[in-house]
């Protein structure tokens, strides 16, 4: 307050500050004092969301594939990113009366992944009932009509500039039928190590027209051995698979769960999703 009155007086008495209104200046600087005098810390108490079951199950048309669920827990926002697996879950596959087809039993190795010889039709509807305690989680996901690839092949890279020589680049050539909704996705190997990127397809504005599918950031070498799986899908898992490469794209590191609530077609309140998923594959090797 004694610097306060200091500079009160000195504004009142001072000839600087002839032509302006001083007592307009002085309520203006004691306003100022009062701000910051009145400046306070605000701590906000953020809560965290409780925990959720994280499930992520998937059904295929193909005996080499066997069904899989893997259950876990969604960890807090600010907490560790540790993985939290859910053991001595029951989990069931059934049809869409709600016959069971199939019980899938836990990995002694894996906890809280469960599997199944079973596998699925295309164009059939089929329901993955988890139980986990007392509470029951369901989703239902169809398997559509099976997309093929017709070839796979592997080019020399294009001369632009930046490419490097003496490599390949993958193209994938598909059908694609006139009259229906198709949601793909191509999975790419290398040598045997799956490609990080995520290849996502929907042929809204190309319905009916063969696809020539590049990988253009993938590059092989002579010799180098490709697979690339084509997993055909319904909307709704589309939709949660095109939530994880947008994910994966950010750069969120995060638990093995579910980073940030997705897309979900769990009832129950989990998340996570249930795809039923018809697969073609192909192999091509580079030349020497």
């Amino acid at each position: 307050m004694q610097v306060l009155s200091l500079i009160l007086m000195m504004l009142m008495t001072t000839k600087i500050f002839n032509g302006f209104k001083p007592l307009s200046l002085v309520i203006s600087i004691f306003s100022i004092f009062v701000f910051v005098s009145c400046e306070d810390v605000i701590e906000v108490k953020l809560k965290n969301a409780k925990s959720l079951p994280v499930i992520e199950g998937k059904l295929y048309d193909t005996p080499f594939l066997p069904a899989s669920v893997r259950i876990s827990e969604s960890t807090e926002y600010f907490g560790s990113f540790e993985y939290k697996a859910v053991s001595e879950a029951s989990v069931v596959i059934k049809n869409q009366r709600g016959d069971t087809l199939s019980v899938l039993s836990e990995n002694s190795e894996m906890p809280g992944t469960y599997f199944s010889n079973f596998f699925g039709y295309s164009d059939s509807t089929y329901l993955l009932c988890v139980k986990i305690g007392e509470k029951e989680y369901s989703a239902l996901s169809k398997m559509e009509k099976i997309l093929k690839i017709d070839s796979l092949t592997a080019s020399p890279n294009p001369t632009f500039p930046y490419q490097p020589t003496g490599q390949f680049y993958l193209h994938c050539h598909t059908a694609n039928p006139a009259g229906r909704a198709d949601f793909m996705q191509f999975v790419l190997y290398i040598n045997n190590q799956p490609s990080m990127s995520f290849y996502l397809y929907d042929d809204t504005f190309s319905d009916g027209k063969s696809l020539d599918f590049k990988y253009f950031n993938e590059s092989l070498m002579p010799g180098d051995t490709a697979i690339v799986q084509l997993l055909t899908m319904d909307k709704q898992t589309y939709g949660y698979v095109t939530d994880l490469s947008s994910a994966a794209v950010d750069g969120v590191g995060g638990p093995p769960s579910t980073p940030y609530n997705p897309h979900t077609n769990f009832t129950g309140g989990a998340l996570g999703y249930f795809g039923a998923f018809g697969v073609d594959a192909k192999m091509v090797i580079a030349p020497k």
